[in-house]
Order: C-alpha cells, then sequence, then structure tokens
C-alpha cells in the first residue's frame, strides 16, 4: 500500500485510537511496560502517543516518528 493510502486510512480512524488511548487495560500495560524505560527512546509508528504519559520524564529522552501529521 502506498504512504498516501496508509496516511488516508489511518487518519480516518484516528478517533478510535484516541478513543483507545484512555481505555484503562492498555493505559495499565503501558504503565507496566515503561516504568522501566530510561536513556534515549525511539517510538515508531507513534500515532496519537499513547506511551507519551507513561515514560519518566527524568530518565527518558524520546524521539518520535510517525508518517501521519
Amino acid at each position: 500500500m502506498k504512504k498516501e493510502k496508509l496516511i488516508r486510512k489511518y487518519d480516518k480512524q484516528v478517533k478510535m485510537y484516541e478513543k483507545n488511548r484512555d481505555q484503562a487495560t492498555l493505559s495499565n500495560w503501558r504503565r507496566k511496560l515503561l516504568k522501566s524505560a530510561y536513556g534515549n527512546v525511539l517510538e515508531v509508528g507513534i500515532g496519537v502517543g499513547a506511551n507519551f504519559p507513561f515514560y519518566n520524564r527524568e530518565k527518558v529522552h524520546i524521539t518520535g516518528v510517525d508518517f501521519s501529521q
């Protein structure tokens, strides 16, 4: 699938991803997985940034990339 088509597809579904960002079970998983992260972190395909609140900002420098704005 071409990049532009993928971007349009994602942009049509972004509301669902935003809704799931605050879903309790997923938030608990993110909290458990990311609490021990440290150093330089590269997030590829960050989407709506659902992981960002769970990083310890004193221990982590985050770089995130995504092909959709």
